[in-house]
């Protein structure tokens, strides 16, 4: 949403937009690949690039041939030398989203894509949904041996974060039993009181 909407007493909603959104897809393949017995040719490609990755002196990401072309010029696609997510094997970065691939044998979705807040607040989540999909079914996907006949990858929206940017609202110590949180510690800036005990269910 754009544009100032006035919420009365001094205050206004200056934006309403998608901060975070996190995209899973899930491939069916063949036993012999889900018991372990060999990896296909995308896990047997990122092994080898992150590697790479662990054996720089420092370790940094390497470059996997891939290229993001939403920009006038392409930008590499990297694989870093640590997966970044637990349970994820492989971490693939560029300034528009980070992708986490999981081994052929693990039970959790294959692939994970989650966006960066600066690329969505710039394109909209539904642009950048299509287009982060394109890339990853025109490169990953396209690697994955043994996909099971007749299924297509499943696609969900596995986490999506809303903000709003207000102005003219004044908060105090009061106020934060108002907010709802998921974590168990949440930190009181007001008066210096630092952690409080466990947040709102």
């Amino acid at each position: 949403m754009s544009g100032v909407r006035e919420l009365g007493d001094g205050a206004a909603l200056l934006s309403l937009h998608v901060d975070g959104l996190e995209l899973s897809c899930a491939v069916e393949q063949m036993p012999m690949l889900r018991a372990g017995r060999r990896s296909d040719e995308l896990d047997f490609k990122l092994a080898r690039l992150k590697s790479q990755a662990r054996a720089t002196v420092p370790s940094g990401p390497v470059a996997t041939g891939w290229f993001w072309d939403e920009k006038v010029e392409p930008e590499p696609v990297l694989v870093q030398p640590t997966a970044l997510r637990r349970a994820y094997q492989y971490a693939l970065t560029c300034s528009a989203w980070a992708l986490f691939v999981a081994s052929p044998r693990a039970p959790l979705p294959r692939l994970c894509v989650q966006l960066r807040a600066d690329y969505l607040l710039r394109v909209g989540p539904l642009h950048a949904y299509r287009a982060v999909r394109a890339w990853v079914e025109r490169f990953p996907l396209k690697l994955i041996d043994g996909q099971a006949p007749d299924t297509e990858p499943v696609w969900r929206v596995s986490r999506l974060d809303l903000a709003a940017d207000v102005a003219g609202v004044e908060l105090s110590a009061s106020d934060l039993d108002r907010f709802t949180t998921r974590a168990r510690l949440r930190g009181s800036r007001h008066d210096g009181a630092g952690w409080e005990g466990a947040g709102a269910a």
